[in-house]
């Protein structure tokens, strides 16, 4: 037998708002205990972190409530009830979770603004409050002196055939959000002094089941995952890096 696993990478931003589906997984709270207990990351386990993920669940619209599921969803929904599996909702960061109007091109992108992605929430908020976008451009590395952050420094293209134009930004604060490939990439570009970086990736592999049924499912209607089983997800070791079974979109 064989087991084919594939890796789920999009050109977008890295696994944030905009990823593709409209699912909110949390980060469980035996990882960050680890995460504190293992490696000192003990602002993990405090209450202001979980503050924070409150407040961006609520500004980007996190819900359970009214899910709708389409049928490949439901089935996944009802076949775990049946087989007494830990099956449920999964949280979607929707403005209207019980519409499916749509939903089915949330892979691609959401045109109606229903989905609640960083566009449609911080971006506007962060506009509405003075903030300039730089479209096209790529950061080149961060500037920093005597370990503080200092600004950093771009390219940016205006065109195929026009020479990228160099961009400095000076700031007092510097965050770099790249997702877990981008992020290391860019802080070893700008020599930052730490052996850490780019090391404990962990990739998010994927394999898929197939099965047959007696009538069509058209997978690729409504609401890409909103249900999510959890059955597997304490693992064989019982350490909790087991696995999920979710239900994507598939065009």
């Amino acid at each position: 037998m064989r087991l084919y696993v594939f890796f789920l990478r999009i050109r977008r931003p890295p696994r944030s708002t905009l990823s593709s589906s409209s699912a909110a997984s949390d980060v469980y709270k035996r990882q960050r205990e680890e995460w504190a207990r293992e490696h000192g990351l003990a602002a993990f386990v405090t209450s202001e972190f979980e503050e924070a993920l409150s407040a961006v669940c609520q500004r980007i619209g996190v819900q359970t409530d009214n899910v709708f599921h389409n049928r490949s969803n439901q089935l996944l929904l009802d076949s775990c009830k049946k087989l007494g599996y830990d099956c449920k909702a999964a949280p979607q960061n929707m403005r209207e979770a019980s519409s499916a109007a749509q939903a089915e091109f949330i892979p691609f992108g959401d045109r109606t603004g229903n989905k609640q992605t960083v566009n449609v929430t911080y971006f506007e908020d962060a506009a509405a409050h003075g903030a300039e976008f730089i479209d096209r451009c790529h950061v080149r590395r961060v500037l920093h002196s005597q370990g503080v952050a200092t600004g950093v420094e771009a390219l940016v293209s205006h065109g195929v055939s026009v020479t990228p134009a160099k961009l400095t930004v000076s700031a007092k604060m510097v965050v770099c959000s790249g997702g877990s490939l981008h992020s290391p990439c860019l802080l070893l570009r700008s020599q930052v002094p730490n052996c850490k970086i780019g090391q404990n990736l962990r990739i998010h592999p994927v394999t898929g089941l197939a099965g047959l049924f007696p009538g069509p499912i058209d997978m690729h209607q409504g609401p890409p995952m909103s249900t999510v089983c959890n059955e597997l997800v304490a693992g064989p070791r019982g350490d909790f890096y087991g696995a999920k079974i979710e239900v994507p979109s598939i065009h």
